[in-house]
């Protein structure tokens, strides 16, 4: 945790951010899920490194990343792809929560008709 902490700190560049803080909430560090988080949320940082993140998040299937991926729907909804990570996410964790945001995807009318199809697919 150590070394990722360190390239953390560095700010190299955002794919060396994105990596270490992949790894971090890979983890479980609370520092690296709050710093990811904070990230996300920032609508200052790059928007291609922050969807990045979100995005690898998603495929992690950790319930521990479930607020980041729903601060990465919000701030990236537009965006059919990243929608589509994120029911997989949801699916993949399957608790009575994420059921919950994959019925909120399905019923919402701003998304397209495929993304919701896939929603719901996700509840079935």
């Amino acid at each position: 945790m150590d070394a990722l902490h360190d390239i953390l700190d560095a700010n190299r560049s955002w794919a060396a951010k994105v990596n270490s803080l992949w790894g971090l909430c890979k983890y479980g560090d609370q520092r690296g899920l709050e710093e990811s988080l904070a990230w996300i949320n920032d609508p200052k940082g790059d928007a291609t490194a922050r969807a990045t993140l979100g995005a690898n998040l998603a495929l992690l299937g950790n319930e521990s990343v479930m607020s980041i991926i729903d601060a990465t729907v919000h701030n990236f909804e537009q965006n059919a792809r990243i929608v589509s990570m994120a029911i997989d996410y949801y699916h993949q964790v399957g608790t009575p929560l994420a059921r919950e945001r994959l019925r909120a995807i399905a019923q919402n009318t701003s998304y397209d008709a495929k993304v919701r199809a896939a929603a719901e697919n996700a509840l079935r």
